[in-house]
C-alpha cells in the first residue's frame, strides 16, 4: 500500500509533462505537507470487507465500522477502493464491475417513445408535487411568523450523504422561497455549531448524525436534537433575551401537523409558557 502514493506521484508527473509537451501552462511542483486521500488498489490485499458494516485496511489493525454498505449491490465484483479525508471526516469509495443492465425495447421503436413519454409524465408529476409542498408549506410558514429564521445550510453536501433521499424533497426551493416571501427572514450562517451547542449553558458537545437526542455533559441538558437546534437557530438570528428552557417546557410542548398539506406532515414545537414558537424541522414524506 506504501508503494501506491509513489505511484500515484509519478502518474500526475507524467500527466504534468504531457500537458507541457502539448503547449500548456504548467506551474512548479510544491511540496506537500499531508494527503488527504490514499489509493487502494487491490481487494482482498490492501483492503477487505469483514461483514455489512466492517471493512480492513492494510497497515491498521482493527477494522473500521463503515456506514452505508448497502449501497454495494449483492452481485457486485469488487475491485479497487479510495480512502478519503474530507473535513475531519473520513469515506471509502468503492468501484465494482456489475452487470449492465440494458433496455429490452428497440431505440426509437413505438414502445421506446411510448416509455420515454410516460417517464418524462411521471418526472414532471413529482416535480408538480415538490412545487405544491413548497408553495403550500411556505405559505403557512408566511402567514403564522413575522419572523423566519433558517440556516443556509449546504444542500449538495446533504445529497453527497443521503444521495436521492435529498433530491425528492424540496428542502432548496422552500429555503429560497422564505428569502423571498417571509417578512422579516434571519439567516443563519452555515458554520455555525447549532446542531453541537447546547441550547442552555452555550457549551460545545460533539454528536452523532444517528444521535436524535441531545445531552449536555456540562449543565445536563436531555433535549431533542432538532428542537435543541431550533433554539440556537432562533438565538442566532434574533439576538434577544431567552428566558432559560427546563424539562417541563420539553414535556410540555405541544406537535401541530400540517396534515392538509398533500404529501407531507410538517412538524412544529411550540413551547408551553412562551411567546415564542420554534419550528422543528422535520418534513415526513408520504409519496
Amino acid at each position: 500500500m506504501k508503494q501506491e502514493i509513489p505511484d500515484r506521484t509519478k502518474d500526475s508527473i507524467r500527466g504534468l509533462s504531457t500537458l507541457k509537451k502539448n503547449g500548456r501552462k504548467v506551474r512548479s511542483l510544491k511540496f506537500k505537507g499531508e494527503i488527504n486521500s490514499l489509493p487502494l488498489k487491490q481487494y482482498r490485499n490492501t483492503w477487505r470487507i469483514i461483514d455489512r458494516h466492517h471493512v480492513h485496511i492494510q497497515g491498521i489493525k482493527q477494522s473500521l465500522r463503515v456506514r452505508g454498505m448497502f449501497q454495494i449491490p449483492k452481485d457486485a465484483e469488487l475491485a479497487s477502493a479510495l480512502l478519503i479525508r474530507k473535513h475531519g471526516d473520513y469515506y471509502l469509495h468503492v468501484t465494482t464491475f456489475q452487470t449492465k443492465m440494458t433496455s429490452k425495447k428497440q431505440y426509437r421503436s413505438y414502445n421506446w417513445w411510448k416509455t420515454k413519454t410516460k417517464l418524462e409524465k411521471a418526472y414532471d408529476k413529482n416535480t408538480s408535487i415538490k412545487k405544491d409542498i413548497r408553495n403550500k408549506l411556505v405559505r403557512k410558514l408566511t402567514e403564522q411568523f413575522s419572523t423566519i429564521c433558517y440556516q443556509d445550510d449546504s444542500i449538495k453536501a446533504w445529497q453527497r450523504i443521503w444521495g436521492k433521499r435529498i433530491l425528492n424533497t424540496s428542502l432548496g426551493g422552500i429555503t429560497s422561497a422564505l428569502q423571498k416571501k417571509a417578512r422579516t427572514p434571519r439567516r443563519v450562517p452555515r458554520f455555525v455549531p447549532t446542531t453541537q451547542k447546547c441550547s442552555r449553558c452555550n457549551a460545545r458537545n460533539e454528536t452523532n448524525l444517528y444521535d436524535r437526542v441531545y445531552e449536555c455533559v456540562h449543565c445536563g441538558l436531555v433535549i431533542d436534537r432538532d428542537l435543541n437546534a431550533a433554539i440556537n437557530i432562533e438565538k442566532e438570528g434574533v439576538p434577544t433575551v431567552r428566558r432559560e428552557l427546563t424539562p417541563a417546557d420539553t414535556r410540555g410542548s405541544t406537535l401541530v401537523e400540517y396534515n392538509d398539506i398533500p404529501y407531507v406532515r410538517a412538524n412544529m414545537v411550540v413551547e408551553t409558557g412562551s411567546s415564542s414558537q420554534i419550528v422543528k424541522p422535520t418534513i415526513f414524506s408520504r409519496g
